[in-house]
C-alpha cells in the first residue's frame, strides 16, 4: 500500500501519462485494491481492528478508482488506434509480423484491451457505479459497469418494443376508423339502393300481387333483415 501511496503523489495526469505509466498505473493500483481487500477480509475475521479496517477500506477505494481512471484512458488510446499494422505492406520488411494492437499497446492479451475500451466506451455508466460504489463503503468493480450497461440496454429495448406496439396499436385503431368509415358507406350505399326495392315491393303487397309462397319468402327475407338490424344497433 505504500509503494501505491507513492505512485499516487507521483502519477501524472491522465492525458499525459505515458502508455507505459498508464500500464504501471493500473498494476499497481490493481495490486493495491486486491491487498486491501485481502486485508479487511482478513481484520473482520479477527474483529476489534475497524478503524483499521475503515482506513483500509478507503485507501482500497482510492485505488480501486485510480484503477479505473487509468484503464479507461488506455481503453481511450486504444479505440483510437488502428486494429492492424499501419505500415504500407510495401514497406513492411520480409519476415516481419503484423503485430497485434493489443500488443502494440503494452496489454497482457486481447482481453485485456477489450474490457479497457468497454470502459472508455461507458464512462457514463462507470461513473455511476464508482458513486454508487463510494456510496455503500464498497469497492467498485467492471463487473458491475458491464451489468449497469446490460439493464440500460434491455430497458432500451424493452421501451422501443413498448413504443414499436403502440404504433401499431396506432395503426390498427385508424385501420379500423377508416374501415368503419368504409363499412358505414356501404350501409349507406345499401340503403339507397334498396329504398326504391323496398318501396315497390310495399306497392306490390297493397295491390295484393303476392302468391302465398313469395309473400311467405318476402316475410322470411324480411325478418332475417329486421335481425340484422337490431345486430347492428347494438354493436352501435
Amino acid at each position: 500500500m505504500d509503494a501505491f501511496k507513492e505512485l499516487v503523489a507521483r502519477s501524472p495526469d491522465m492525458k499525459l501519462a505515458t502508455i507505459d505509466e498508464l500500464h504501471g498505473m493500473v498494476f499497481w493500483a490493481g495490486a493495491a485494491t486486491k491487498w486491501a481487500q485481502l486485508q479487511i477480509s482478513l481484520a473482520e475475521q479477527v474483529g476489534g481492528l475497524q478503524a483499521q479496517v475503515e482506513a483500509w477500506r478507503r485507501d482500497g477505494i482510492a485505488a480501486a478508482e485510480l484503477d479505473f481512471s487509468a484503464t479507461q484512458r488506455l481503453g481511450t488510446i486504444a479505440n483510437k488506434e488502428p486494429r492492424g499494422d499501419t505500415r504500407p505492406k510495401r514497406h513492411i520488411p520480409p519476415g516481419d509480423v503484423d503485430v497485434p494492437k493489443w500488443q502494440r499497446l503494452g496489454f497482457k492479451d486481447k482481453k485485456t484491451m477489450v474490457e479497457a475500451e468497454f470502459l472508455a466506451t461507458h464512462p457514463k455508466e462507470a461513473k455511476e457505479v464508482i458513486e454508487q460504489a463510494k456510496a455503500a463503503d464498497d469497492f467498485p468493480s467492471r463487473t458491475a459497469v458491464k451489468n449497469r450497461v446490460r439493464a440500460k440496454k434491455a430497458e432500451e429495448r424493452l421501451a422501443e418494443a413498448k413504443e414499436r406496439a403502440e404504433q401499431k396499436q396506432e395503426t390498427a385503431t385508424d385501420k379500423a376508423i377508416a374501415d368503419n368509415k368504409r363499412f358505414v358507406a356501404e350501409y349507406f350505399k345499401f340503403l339507397k339502393d334498396s329504398v326504391r326495392e323496398v318501396e315497390e315491393a310495399i306497392i306490390g303487397a297493397g295491390k295484393g300481387k303476392f302468391d302465398p309462397a313469395s309473400k311467405n319468402f318476402v316475410m322470411a327475407k324480411h325478418d332475417n333483415l329486421i335481425d340484422l338490424f337490431r345486430k347492428l344497433e347494438e354493436l352501435i
